[in-house]
């Protein structure tokens, strides 16, 4: 039986559009949190040059990589139990007392995050991306009540180091 497809029957009074065909898995985490997303958005990161020129000669140098985001509309549920998943783990990149956290170990911040593509049956066909990431901000949560839609919140998760197999 598929654990995500029960979630979702359990679920009756918001249950998902079929706009829903994306999943966002947080390896490690709880399993109440089948993170069902309606919209992926993923950079594929970037080289900064500096170009130098020499007389006539014209010639560019890789200075910096930047790091890639993940952006993710999430659709929340009744409990609030994803909100709160990602506001807690927003405290640890960096506490409500001003202190950064420790990205590797136990409490580290830095998780491996894949998104993954639904089929008809909500199981997984496609990986569309994987990466250690943290949340970089949590967006306006939107609650409706026309047409039994779904409240959602759009989450930024940010690449913990630039890859070069993003490029």
């Amino acid at each position: 039986m598929n654990p995500l497809l029960t979630a979702l029957e359990a679920n009756q009074r918001y249950r998902p559009q079929l706009s829903y065909r994306f999943k966002l898995t947080i390896l490690g985490e709880p399993t109440f949190l089948p993170l069902l997303v309606r919209e992926v958005s993923v950079g594929g990161g970037s080289l900064e040059v500096e170009e130098i020129q020499s007389g006539a000669l014209r010639f560019g140098l890789p200075r910096n990589a930047e790091v890639s985001r993940m952006e993710v509309t999430i659709a929340l549920d009744d409990e609030g139990k994803v909100f709160e998943y990602f506001r807690n783990w927003r405290e640890q990149v960096l506490s409500r007392r001003g202190v950064f956290g420790i990205p590797y170990g136990p409490d580290g911040y830095v998780r491996t995050a894949s998104v993954h593509m639904l089929g008809k049956d909500y199981q997984e066909s496609k990986l569309i991306r994987k990466m250690e990431v943290f949340p970089e901000s949590l967006g306006q949560m939107a609650f409706s009540a026309k047409n039994q839609e779904v409240m959602e919140m759009q989450v930024t998760l940010v690449q913990f180091m630039p890859s070069t197999e993003n490029l």
